[in-house]
């Protein structure tokens, strides 16, 4: 008996962006994606060994969500290789909050569909401007940014950096648009991060509203 060989080729396997994005983001409460974020930049200050205070400032609304550190910024080979990479192997010197490398995808992705990045160091600058709708069009998944090799910062200015979400899906616009959900993201903060308030970081909320740290009373 004689087997016929048609001629070798493969099938297209390649998993959509979509369904990527959906399935990260689906069991994710937005609450714990903005905690991820806060991890970011919190591990952003262990990372960069600072020890003088520094600030972390969010600002929620129905139009855009914007968190912005001074904790230090993100190195540029750090940025280019790891940040964006999903389930990259991230290695860690010191203890930090974050443990699997994708909170901040998961979070910015599930909340809009224009993110907008920046990023100094100290050391460079960069730029990372990313809309979700153009992205899932290729099936390729690099992000392109810019780089300059000098520092943007003003002599005063401290490393940082920023992420902007805009065109926000419409379940999030309507949570953003809830005082009660802002609230509740301030009482999050306030005892979740007690510690780094207490001791090393500043917190505010819209409108440069200072959280207050937790305090234990012992009885």
């Amino acid at each position: 008996m004689t087997i016929e060989h048609g001629k070798p080729d493969v099938i297209n396997a390649t998993p959509t962006k979509r369904l990527f994005i959906e399935i990260l983001s689906r069991d994710i409460s937005v609450k714990a994606c903005i905690l991820d974020l806060i991890d970011n930049s919190v591990d952003a200050y262990i990372r960069n060994g600072i020890t003088d205070r520094r600030k972390i400032r969010l600002n929620i609304s129905k139009d855009e969500f914007e968190i912005l550190d001074n904790c230090g910024g993100i190195e540029y080979n750090f940025l280019k290789n790891t940040v964006f990479r999903f389930g990259a192997d991230i290695k860690r010197d010191k203890p930090t909050l974050g443990i699997y490398g994708i909170g901040m995808k998961r979070a910015i992705l599930k909340m809009g569909k224009k993110i907008l990045m920046e990023t100094d160091d100290g050391k460079s600058f960069s730029k990372i401007y990313l809309d979700v709708n153009e992205w899932c069009k290729s099936d390729n998944w690099g992000i392109p940014f810019e780089h300059f090799e000098d520092s943007r910062l003003s002599s005063e200015k401290k490393p940082y950096t920023k992420i902007v979400v805009t065109d926000l899906y419409d379940n999030i616009k309507d949570k953003f648009n809830l005082t009660s959900f802002i609230n509740s993201i301030g009482e999050a903060i306030h005892i979740t991060y007690a510690f780094f308030i207490t001791k090393h970081i500043d917190f505010y909320l819209n409108n440069d509203v200072k959280i207050k740290p937790f305090i234990i009373q012992a009885r």
